[in-house]
């Protein structure tokens, strides 16, 4: 009974473990988080955030993403950094400049996990033009540095997966 109980502890805690830099060993892996918004013109947007990883296969690296979804559930932009893989041991700050449509109805966003290592995620911040000024304002992140403490295995306000609906579509992900 001790062993199907450390399993499920195990089982429990691996997701957790991806964020806060433990052992994993799966294909990929992402967090993340979703603001709804609604959008009359096409206006920029720049996600950031501070990244370090320590790999243990050639192929292991991490990533930020972001998806627009649009009215009718139909996918706008799209960048999930497989063209510029994060394999870096020491902090650096990485950025994916996108677009919202006037259709954009949420951005979906946060960091991936591939292959095996300890990956550190840090200090997300979000900027969306203002469709006013043209500038880029600050858009809070709700636990942006990870400072929440853990509650029912659950890292607050982010979602294992690439949103609320979990680990279901994953067929834009190269």
């Amino acid at each position: 009974m001790n062993f199907v109980k450390n399993i499920i502890v195990i089982f429990l805690l691996f997701p957790i473990s991806i964020v806060f830099a433990q052992e994993q060993d799966r294909d990929w892996v992402p967090f993340s988080q979703i603001l709804d918004l609604e959008v009359k013109k096409e206006l920029a947007f720049e996600l950031t955030a501070s990244v370090k990883v320590n790999i243990t296969e050639p192929n292991s690296q991490a990533g930020l993403w972001a998806r627009v979804d649009n009215k009718g559930k139909k996918i706008g932009f799209f960048d999930n950094m497989h063209d510029r893989p994060i394999k870096d041991s020491e902090w650096r700050t990485y950025s994916i400049k996108g677009t919202l449509d006037s259709k954009a109805k949420r951005l979906v966003f946060g960091g991936l996990c591939f292959g095996n290592g300890s990956f550190y995620f840090d200090d997300f911040k979000l900027y969306i033009e203002n469709p006013k000024t043209g500038k880029m304002d600050f858009v809070p992140i709700d636990n942006s540095g990870f400072e929440e403490v853990i509650r029912n295995n659950e890292i607050p306000k982010w979602w294992i997966g690439i949103g609320k609906e979990t680990f279901d579509n994953t067929e834009d992900f190269q």
